[in-house]
């Protein structure tokens, strides 16, 4: 692991592997982490080099209060870029990373980059009118939240098993809700509701 400070005063931690081909950013899901990308690290940096990221407040990152936005976090991600001097990277978000990505391209366009990749997510989570791909609505937004704040470590446990389609072994989901439990309950409400209530369906018309 290493950690680099970016112009904004954010600490955040990454990992970079592999020194060929094209650069990979990967972007977590929320309340999740670089590590989460362990097994496809390593194939990946064989051909590429690969950074995967620790979002503010989330893994080994600087456990800061502020800037729980999608946006925000988007903009970290650009600092992070130019900080380590990536040319056209390709941005492969998972969940919420793709959220990232996407706001990215909103605010910075598609210029420098190398490539998207989406990995399981639509272009919002919330049940807008119209949106037959939207999941959530206020009350069940409501509910998670109140959740969140009343047990976050029981949240936990139940939100990681359902970040996946098959199960996990034990061991794995341990690791993976110890991880995910190091994002404070403050930070974690913030982003939850920000990232449901986004919408880049005007955003991918234009990639």
């Amino acid at each position: 692991m290493a950690e680099i400070a970016l112009s904004n005063g954010i600490t955040l931690a990454y990992d970079d592997q592999g020194a060929g081909g094209e650069s990979i950013v990967l972007i977590h899901g929320i309340s999740m982490s670089r590590r989460y990308f362990h097994r496809q690290i390593e194939p990946l940096s064989a051909r590429h080099r690969v950074i995967a990221v620790d979002l503010r407040a989330h893994g080994g990152s600087e456990k800061v209060e502020s800037g729980h936005t999608v946006p925000q976090y988007a903009r970290d991600v650009r600092l992070l870029i130019e900080a380590l001097g990536l040319e056209r990277p390709v941005l492969l978000g998972w969940s919420m990373g793709v959220f990232v990505a996407l706001d990215y391209i909103r605010q910075f366009g598609t210029g420098g980059l190398g490539g998207l990749i989406d990995v399981d997510e639509a272009a919002s989570d919330f049940k807008w009118d119209g949106w037959e791909h939207g999941f959530l609505d206020l009350p069940t937004l409501h509910s998670l939240m109140t959740a969140v704040q009343d047990d976050k470590d029981a949240f936990i446990r139940g939100f990681v098993p359902d970040m996946f389609s098959q199960p996990q072994a034990p061991e794995d989901l341990e690791w993976m809700v110890s991880e995910s439990s190091k994002l404070p309950v403050g930070p974690l409400s913030a982003i939850l509701f920000d990232q449901t209530v986004q919408d880049y369906r005007d955003v991918l018309e234009t990639i």
